[in-house]
């Protein structure tokens, strides 16, 4: 039997790398694997990390973010590479979130996205090993973490919106204040060019925009880096923002921080603030439906939505090229980044649950096959045992 090194850190929001790494740590099978979990700065973390690294049958280690990627030894070496132990690095977000952890050049830093086309930015703009590799978060297993999906009549008859908000006037003064004017320009010229964009088409936007100001960006430069970073974050703190307006007057809950720049008063959606991850999945199943916000990509869908799709609970997201071929049957409960499309889609799901659920229940189960977080799981160690070959010539 094999070990499986996961990495857990306590100071992800609302613990949710935890619960994101606990579920496809489970998902191993147990008669090949043996799971061991380090806690990095727990008492003891270094010694539990040093003795399973080094015990001679790891097989790999797993993360999410990019966290511990950059451990190193007392004599500067990474430490993955002198435990000659595999850690296949998870990331759900763009390189440019904490892009010094994508540019690691070893062998043994295995590079993988949730996000297919976050992976081909790795690989064409900074490519330190030659390879990058996809792999989606994908449907967990029932009943997991979140339980057994429950008939409509037990549920709640609400809908959840689990998200972190974000003002967008807030990161509008702080460019203002925080850059040069030209950085600021580029940054309000292609925020207006991208929206309703993905980030594969921010690098040229943005290139646009910076040579109207005499800003010539490298495609994979910390300025471009930087750059990509603040629009990502404006432009989904804008979508979301648009949908907490778009839904004030429906039954829905509202868990997660920022969302103070909202007027809830009167409203029929509540704001209940920050809920741990671990708390909140058992509780998913009594929902209706499950409104997300996909990351800016054609690739793929937020995890909430599989773990939607295996609570039995209707995914109320944004449409991208991934839904259309893949859950078609789910277009009614899809919108665009508009007010009334917002609406409808949630309309639909509150006017017919039953249907509703029906049609997630068919989702689900014709996409389980390709789209487990087994399979996932599958993959990550098939990636993992091509270390040999993770390296630029």
């Amino acid at each position: 039997m094999k070990t499986v090194i996961v990495i857990h850190w306590d100071g992800s929001a609302y613990d949710t790398l935890r619960g994101l790494l606990t579920a496809a740590g489970s998902e191993l099978d147990p008669a090949d694997y043996r799971v061991v979990t380090v806690t990095l700065g727990a008492e003891g973390w270094k010694r539990r990390l040093e003795e399973t690294a080094n015990g001679g049958d790891c097989a790999f280690a797993l993360t999410m973010a990019g966290l511990g990627v950059e451990l190193a030894t007392p004599n500067g070496t990474n430490f993955w590479e002198a435990a000659r132990v595999p850690i296949f690095a998870w990331y759900g977000d763009h390189p440019a979130h904490y892009p010094s952890r994508h540019v690691i050049r070893s062998p043994f830093v295995v590079h993988g996205y949730v996000f297919a086309d976050h992976a081909r930015y790795h690989r064409d703009h900074l490519n330190p090993n030659g390879v990058a590799f996809s792999v989606p978060l994908g449907l967990p297993g029932r009943p997991g973490l979140c339980g057994q999906p429950l008939p409509p009549s037990r549920r709640n008859q609400r809908i959840l919106f689990a998200k972190t908000g974000g003002n967008p006037v807030e990161l509008e003064r702080r460019w203002r204040a925080g850059y040069p004017a030209p950085f600021a320009a580029v940054l309000f010229a292609a925020s207006e060019e991208l929206r309703g964009r993905n980030t594969a088409d921010f690098p040229d936007s943005i290139a646009r925009a910076a040579d109207a100001e005499g800003i010539h960006v490298a495609p994979g430069g910390q300025a471009m880096m930087t750059l990509i970073r603040e629009l990502d974050l404006y432009l989904r703190a804008r979508h979301a923002t648009l949908i907490a307006e778009s839904i004030r007057s429906y039954p829905v809950d509202v868990v997660g921080n920022q969302w103070g720049h909202i007027d809830w008063t009167g409203a029929a959606a509540r704001w209940a603030g920050a809920v741990r991850f671990a708390d909140l999945m058992p509780r998913l199943p009594s929902y209706l439906g499950s409104l997300s916000v996909n990351p800016l990509t054609d690739a793929s869908v937020h995890e909430r939505v599989f773990y939607a799709l295996s609570a039995g609970v209707v995914p109320i997201g944004d449409a991208n090229e991934f839904t259309r071929s893949r859950m078609a049957l789910l277009a009614p409960y899809s919108y665009t980044v508009d007010r009334h499309a917002i609406q409808a889609a949630v309309e639909a799901v509150l006017a017919d649950p039953a249907r509703a659920i029906d049609a997630s229940e068919a989702t689900y189960q014709a996409m389980l096959p390709t789209f487990s977080t087994r399979e996932s799981m599958r993959r990550i160690a098939a990636f993992c045992a091509l270390h040999p070959i993770n390296v630029a010539l």
